[in-house]
Protein backbone atom coordinates (compact mmCIF):
# COMPACT_ATOMS: atom_id res chain seq x y z
CA UNK A 1 0.00 0.00 0.00
CA UNK A 2 2.90 2.49 0.63
CA UNK A 3 3.65 2.41 -3.07
CA UNK A 4 0.34 2.81 -4.13
CA UNK A 5 0.26 5.78 -1.62
CA UNK A 6 3.33 7.39 -3.13
CA UNK A 7 1.71 7.42 -6.50
CA UNK A 8 -0.13 10.23 -8.33
CA UNK A 9 -3.28 7.87 -8.41
CA UNK A 10 -4.20 8.56 -5.07
CA UNK A 11 -3.30 12.75 -5.23
CA UNK A 12 -5.48 15.20 -6.89
CA UNK A 13 -2.52 16.71 -9.06
CA UNK A 14 -4.85 17.79 -12.09
CA UNK A 15 -6.12 14.49 -12.95
CA UNK A 16 -9.46 14.16 -12.40
CA UNK A 17 -9.97 14.89 -15.94
CA UNK A 18 -7.78 11.91 -16.90
CA UNK A 19 -9.89 9.59 -14.40
CA UNK A 20 -13.16 11.45 -15.36
CA UNK A 21 -12.12 10.10 -18.94
CA UNK A 22 -10.86 6.60 -17.61
CA UNK A 23 -13.92 6.06 -15.45
CA UNK A 24 -16.24 7.10 -18.42
CA UNK A 25 -14.95 4.60 -20.98
CA UNK A 26 -14.84 1.66 -18.07
CA UNK A 27 -17.91 2.64 -16.07
CA UNK A 28 -20.66 -0.02 -17.91
CA UNK A 29 -18.11 -2.83 -17.44
CA UNK A 30 -17.43 -1.97 -13.43
CA UNK A 31 -21.11 -1.11 -12.77
CA UNK A 32 -21.90 -4.94 -14.05
CA UNK A 33 -19.18 -6.51 -12.03
CA UNK A 34 -20.23 -4.46 -9.25
CA UNK A 35 -23.82 -4.84 -9.08
CA UNK A 36 -24.54 -3.59 -5.34
CA UNK A 37 -23.51 -0.01 -6.54
CA UNK A 38 -26.56 2.28 -6.89
CA UNK A 39 -27.47 5.27 -8.83
CA UNK A 40 -26.43 7.73 -5.81
CA UNK A 41 -23.13 6.01 -5.51
CA UNK A 42 -22.14 6.17 -9.09
CA UNK A 43 -23.19 10.10 -9.89
CA UNK A 44 -20.68 12.85 -9.53
CA UNK A 45 -19.86 16.83 -10.85
CA UNK A 46 -17.23 17.53 -13.21
CA UNK A 47 -14.02 17.45 -10.78
CA UNK A 48 -15.73 15.80 -7.86
CA UNK A 49 -15.08 12.17 -9.13
CA UNK A 50 -12.88 11.53 -5.65
CA UNK A 51 -16.10 11.91 -3.89
CA UNK A 52 -17.49 9.69 -6.34
CA UNK A 53 -14.70 6.90 -5.49
CA UNK A 54 -15.19 7.21 -1.77
CA UNK A 55 -18.55 6.58 -1.97
CA UNK A 56 -18.14 3.49 -4.18
CA UNK A 57 -14.81 2.57 -1.11
CA UNK A 58 -16.97 2.64 1.16
CA UNK A 59 -19.60 0.75 -0.55
CA UNK A 60 -17.29 -2.14 -1.05
CA UNK A 61 -14.79 -1.84 2.30
CA UNK A 62 -11.76 -0.56 0.02
CA UNK A 63 -9.81 2.93 0.48
CA UNK A 64 -10.04 5.61 -2.09
CA UNK A 65 -6.73 4.94 -3.18
CA UNK A 66 -7.59 1.33 -3.83
CA UNK A 67 -10.76 2.49 -5.78
CA UNK A 68 -8.52 5.01 -7.67
CA UNK A 69 -6.38 2.43 -8.49
CA UNK A 70 -9.02 -0.46 -9.44
CA UNK A 71 -10.19 2.01 -11.83
CA UNK A 72 -6.80 3.60 -13.50
CA UNK A 73 -5.37 -0.06 -14.22
CA UNK A 74 -8.69 -1.24 -15.22
CA UNK A 75 -8.36 -3.70 -18.59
Amino acid sequence: MKDLEKSNVGNNNGNDSEMEKKWDSIKDDYISKYSELRKEDLSYEKGGISGMFERIGRKRGRTLLQIQHEVSSWR
